[in-house]
């Protein structure tokens, strides 16, 4: 989901904030793929101004992938399956994405785990042994209203995930460390439980 329009709403108290945990990439570890440290070179795609955090997350995977699609023509291509006056212009669905996703031949899986530490648990071992293959993984968080980024990569030692963010530069990930992700990998307004939306090549 996404309704994040730009860096300047407030976050809710013990939500992330927008500026939170951004940090240049020239600070971080090399790309890299380890068993305890991964970074994967996603580019980066910006939403700009504009609700499609999910559509713009979607298209920094595809590019890491190989396969450059215009975020828009994905926003597009996510609502086409509904009649015009059902389709959603200030946010997209993940099951909607997903819908999209296929017409291009790619069969990305949404996942849903409790919110609860046995929940975060497992969700993060599934995120890294993604990761460890080198596919990027979409999760939501509330920061305010609702948003979509790519968990591009962990560190173990460092108890840390690097995210490619729709809101940041090319310049910047974002970095959070795995009990702010606890406390934060979930949204409020679209349900309780944390979900992931893992990608394949």
């Amino acid at each position: 989901f996404c309704l994040c329009l730009a860096l300047v709403a407030l976050p809710a108290a013990a939500e992330i904030g927008v500026r939170e945990g951004v940090t240049p990439v020239r600070k971080l570890p090399p790309v890299q793929n380890t068993a305890r440290l991964v970074r994967l070179d996603v580019p980066q795609v910006s939403q700009g101004r504009d609700p499609i955090c999910v559509p713009s997350s979607a298209a920094m995977i595809l590019a890491y992938y190989g396969a450059h699609h215009d975020k828009w023509a994905l926003k597009r291509l996510a609502e086409s399956h509904k009649p015009i006056s059902k389709r959603n212009a200030d946010f997209t669905y993940w099951v909607d994405m997903q819908k999209g996703l296929r017409k291009l031949g790619s069969s990305w899986q949404i996942k849903s785990y409790p919110r609860s530490d046995a929940g975060f648990d497992r969700g993060l071992r599934d995120i890294r042994a993604a990761l460890r293959k080198g596919r990027p993984v979409m999760i939501e968080v509330d920061l305010d209203v609702g948003h979509t980024f790519v968990v591009a990569g962990f560190d173990d030692a460092g108890g840390r995930v690097f995210i490619r963010d729709p809101l940041l530069t090319r310049s910047q990930m974002r970095v959070l460390s795995y009990a702010t992700l606890r406390e934060n990998w979930h949204d409020h307004r679209f349900g309780p439980d944390r979900s992931a939306f893992f990608s394949q090549p």
